[in-house]
């Protein structure tokens, strides 16, 4: 069979597949967004897809702070949007019983705050898990024995089901509840640090173990910074 007639049997093939209606694709696999220099990304789908929307679109359907209701330990009721419009938080989340990545996850967020020298329009804020346990009076007790005395430091207790939720759906993270040590209950839990612009879009995820992350977590505090 020569080149030409093979050609031809493919054109006719491929001819005739098209007048079929094809498979169906899950709309995150025909998505694409062509990255943009020195803008940061939205995240998009189940799999905290980046995004860089046009210019002229404003962001719909991202990953965002919602409507959530929390409380900080000094007893301010708003809901998680509230707490961070206007403002660039660095988000975590713990648990005050954890003994084991939140402690150091929190050690590693004051290495990072006294690596910041302009905090103006900066906050932390540390979201517990297990707010059945981390009440108000609990979460001024980890904060005095971390020693964390600044007042952009927000911890955040609320309802249990709500920021099981918020974790999930807005930060992708499993939060699994499991029998621990003396029968207490543990949780197995995100161990990122997540960087929220002042509408409450999420905008830059870092690891948290180790200090590996702390210089794109400081570059990109800037991009965001210069893109307002």
């Amino acid at each position: 069979m020569t080149p030409r007639i093979v050609c031809y049997l493919l054109a006719i093939a491929l001819a005739g597949f098209g007048c079929k209606k094809g498979p169906a694709f899950h709309p995150e696999l025909v998505n694409y967004s062509a990255p943009v220099a020195g803008v940061l990304p939205y995240f998009d789908g189940r799999q905290m897809d980046p995004a860089w929307p046009e210019n002229s679109q404003k962001p719909q359907g991202y990953r965002r702070m919602d409507q959530t209701m929390l409380r900080s330990a000094q007893g301010r009721k708003a809901s998680a949007l509230d707490f961070v419009q206007g403002r660039i938080s660095l988000v975590a989340f713990f648990y005050a019983s954890c003994s084991g990545i939140c402690p150091q996850l929190t050690a590693n967020m004051k290495r990072l705050s006294a690596e910041i020298q302009d905090q103006s329009d900066l906050q932390f804020l540390s979201i517990t898990i297990d707010p059945t346990q981390d009440d108000e009076a609990a979460l001024l007790r980890f904060r005095a024995r971390h020693k964390i005395a600044q007042s952009n430091w927000l911890f955040l207790t609320g309802g249990s089901p709500e920021i099981a939720r918020l974790a999930r759906e807005q930060f992708a993270g499993e939060i699994e509840a499991k029998s621990g040590r003396d029968g207490l209950m543990a949780f197995a839990h995100t161990e990122n640090i997540y960087l929220i612009d002042r509408e409450g879009y999420l905008r830059g995820i870092y690891r948290a173990r180790g200090t590996g992350e702390f210089p794109r977590i400081q570059q990109e505090l800037l991009q965001l910074r210069k893109a307002r």
